[in-house]
């Protein structure tokens, strides 16, 4: 069963009810594709969602301290009902010393983590700490019309190998610029066990069931 996870960001196209409608359009297509499809929506509609689906959902990020006013924490997120967060993401990166403790302490929650990357040397350091994703990207391709997974598919490999190598055995998702099904099977032929998406879903809300088994039919099985 491969995984996608649809990163909503900030876009207002998908705040309140319209989230939730992607939320039961995703069940939908998991339960028919056999696939699983996690959602990070808007962090202040995370117990929203949670609360209107069956999807999983992740928080988008989570704060190291736990102290000062408008910190996000583990404890605050998983009384939200998520079911895990992302770490490290383009946007709000984190030293690979932080970032391994973060992501104990996100097990020791009993969170799930996928964690984002697009250095190698960086990835190996993440395996060690064993998160539940591991998402390679790069970063020039992120938003763009072009996908890592056929710009790229020798730095995926690459990247795949050396995390394998190192003893990971969690799962290998691939993000930046992944937009349609071939995306994904190019994704899946470089061994990847799932894809990330943000913008790739962005301005399809007339035609989401569509799009998401477009996407979610190369995971399928």
């Amino acid at each position: 069963m491969g995984t996608l996870i649809l990163n909503l960001k900030n876009n207002r196209e998908f705040f309140g009810e319209r989230a939730v409608y992607l939320a039961k359009i995703s069940e939908s297509v998991a339960y028919n594709t056999k696939t699983e499809i996690i959602i990070a929506p808007a962090t202040p509609y995370l117990g929203f969602l949670t609360s209107k689906t069956q999807t999983k959902v992740y928080c988008q990020g989570v704060d190291a301290s736990s102290k000062g006013t408008a910190a996000i924490t583990l404890g605050a997120i998983a009384d939200a009902g998520a079911s895990g967060t992302f770490l490290n993401h383009s946007d709000a990166p984190t030293g690979v010393i932080l970032l391994e403790r973060m992501i104990s302490s996100v097990k020791e929650s009993g969170l799930e983590s996928a964690v984002f990357t697009s250095r190698p040397v960086e990835a190996v350091r993440i395996a060690a700490s064993d998160p539940t994703f591991i998402i390679v990207e790069d970063p020039a391709l992120i938003g763009s019309n072009t996908a890592i997974s056929t710009e790229r598919p020798e730095f995926v490999s690459y990247v795949l190998d050396a995390v394998r190598s190192a003893g990971y055995k969690g799962r290998f998702l691939v993000g930046a610029g992944i937009r349609s099904g071939e995306d994904v099977r190019a994704a899946v032929k470089e061994g990847a066990d799932g894809v990330a998406i943000s913008s790739g879903i962005s301005g399809q809300l007339d035609k989401l069931r569509e799009k998401l088994l477009e996407l979610a039919r190369p995971l399928g099985g």
